[in-house]
């Protein structure tokens, strides 16, 4: 266990979910805050936070995926 203890922060990673159109929005910030390692978008959430639940193919929606 103490060695897994030493080893464990240089080994997990921090990961978000970026899930609002205000998120994506904000996304250089949000980057920013320290030890976030990755985010990801949540698609479905992300649409709905726009008005386009389950318009995956809307131009709105794949324009913020993009960002």
């Amino acid at each position: 266990m103490q060695d897994y203890m030493a080893a464990a922060d240089d080994e997990m990673i921090c990961m978000i979910t970026i899930e609002h159109v205000e998120a994506v929005n904000r996304m250089d910030e949000i980057m920013a805050t320290p030890g976030i390692d990755l985010a990801v978008i949540g698609p479905g959430d992300l649409a709905t936070s726009i008005n386009k639940r389950g318009q995956m193919d809307d131009p709105e929606l794949l324009e913020l995926i993009a960002r």
